[in-house]
């Protein structure tokens, strides 16, 4: 009839009966359905009810016990996500889909709808309500890689699959997040691509930058966050709309749904678009972690454990000390051979003239950053044994650092770059291929407003 159905009793804990009704007597149930099609929504809605409540039928499930083998599943769940539509083509076949996470007490699972189940089901289900799921197909997960719930199986819906709207009155104990928080040192351990969640100090917001991918030459817009808890501290990486649309301010205690490992000079997290981002939710994690970095002193905060590292080197570790940059070169010379540490001092000189440039030309493939030189109207990777038709300027720096103690020449490279001059190197080399006299000079204005530790590590042997 179109109307949309509800239920109006009540779901009590797994093994409770669903709205007496059962979807093992729905023929009977659509059959009363037609028969008062033609009355008004309202009555309509009412004998729908009170034949659901006549009847006996399966029991509502646990998203955490579907598998393949289940029949007849009714499931209660709170979606949690809902996926823009995509449009598909394989050969001479097209058409649409789109997914609905889903979130129950027990777990969660993707729910996956295509070319007609889209204009059915799409626009009437709303993310954060409740709805009654059955009689959609249960399959296994074939490639984790694009389902960042921790679920080895889906559902899709089909044309006979139903889903309904539940009130929302409070007695139903889902709610609407449920977190699995991983203390950010215990990511070391786990496999890259690996999708948690995390509860952290959001320490610093980085602005948006362009850079270019290094896969197909697209510009990409990214924005990184500087996130802690009470074991180390790492960076979260956001994508696309996601980075221009965050305004989340720092020292804010933050709930994050959905985040990948990844591994790339140390262990960090990058967001999706199923990444879900909340403010100091009800966790008794949010709590702890709030009370921790309100007590916690400078010194502690600095000496926590960076997973990620300004790149790689031998030697380079969590652990790395924090020390005076006197008390580093003291302790390279007693040892003899390079010594890595770490500081917290200020910039006091970025060289760049003639001798010294900001970047270089750098190999496009992905994974190599080998520099590049121009050969046959192209640039050539020794390392690849390729010509390719354009390079990618990566940043290699020559700073001054100082603190208290003393002064020291550091290189900083392509991330640190990015991370110090807040655009990409390819924005400094268009500028700078935009002078149109010897004289000109590209001028950069650095402005920092904020309170943060920076760490730069480097060795010294003199």
């Amino acid at each position: 009839s179109g109307m949309q159905r509800t239920y109006t009793n009540r779901q009590g804990a797994q093994g409770q009966g669903v709205p007496q009704n059962g979807l093992n007597t729905q023929n009977q149930v659509n059959r009363a359905g037609q028969q008062v099609a033609g009355q008004g929504v309202s009555q309509q809605q009412n004998q729908y009810t009170q034949l659901k409540q006549q009847a006996t039928g399966p029991q509502i499930r646990a998203i955490a016990s579907l598998n393949m083998w289940i029949k007849g599943w009714v499931i209660l769940a709170r979606v949690t996500f809902k996926s823009p539509i995509k449009n598909w083509a394989k050969g001479n076949s097209s058409g649409q889909l789109a997914s609905i996470d889903l979130m129950d007490a027990s777990g969660e699972i993707r729910c996956t709808m295509f070319n007609d189940t889209v204009e059915k089901f799409y626009e009437t289900i709303e993310v954060g309500k409740l709805y009654y799921f059955s009689k959609g197909v249960i399959k296994t997960v074939k490639d984790k890689r694009f389902s960042s719930l921790p679920n080895d199986f889906e559902i899709t819906l089909n044309a006979s699959s139903e889903v309904m709207e539940c009130p929302d009155d409070g007695s139903h104990a889902i709610p609407l997040t449920n977190y699995n928080p991983v203390q950010l040192a215990a990511i070391e351990q786990l496999a890259p691509d690996t999708t948690i969640d995390v509860i952290v100090i959001l320490g610093l917001v980085g602005d948006v930058v362009e850079i270019t991918s290094k896969k197909d030459g697209k510009k990409l817009l990214k924005r990184v966050l500087y996130i802690l808890d009470n074991t180390a501290s790492t960076e979260l990486t956001l994508w696309s709309d996601e980075a221009v649309n965050f305004s989340i301010p720092p020292n804010t205690c933050l709930a994050v749904k959905n985040v990948r490992v990844t591994e790339f000079s140390g262990r960090s997290l990058t967001a999706s678009r199923q990444t879900r981002f909340e403010i100091s939710p009800a966790h008794e994690m949010v709590e702890h972690i709030s009370q921790w970095f309100k007590s916690a002193t400078d010194e502690e905060l600095a000496s926590l454990p960076s997973l990620k590292k300004a790149y790689n080197s031998e030697g380079m570790g969590s652990n790395t000390p924090l020390m005076s940059i006197k008390e580093g070169k003291e302790e390279a010379q007693r040892l003899e051979k390079p010594f890595y540490f770490r500081i917290r001092g200020t910039i006091v000189m970025m060289k760049h003239d003639d001798s010294q440039a900001l970047f270089y030309a750098a190999c496009p493939a992905e994974g190599c950053s080998k520099k590049v030189v121009e050969q046959d109207g192209g640039y050539f990777c020794e390392r690849c044994a390729q010509v390719y038709p354009h390079m990618q300027p990566r940043y290699i720096l020559s700073l001054v650092v100082a603190d208290y103690s003393g002064r020291a020449w550091c290189n900083a490279f392509n991330e640190v770059g990015e991370l110090l001059l807040g655009v990409d190197a390819s924005q400094i080399k268009a500028a700078k291929d935009k002078l149109k006299e010897p004289g000109d000079s590209v001028r950069l204005f650095l402005c920092f407003v904020h309170r943060a530790t920076v760490f730069f590590s480097f060795s010294d042997s003199e």
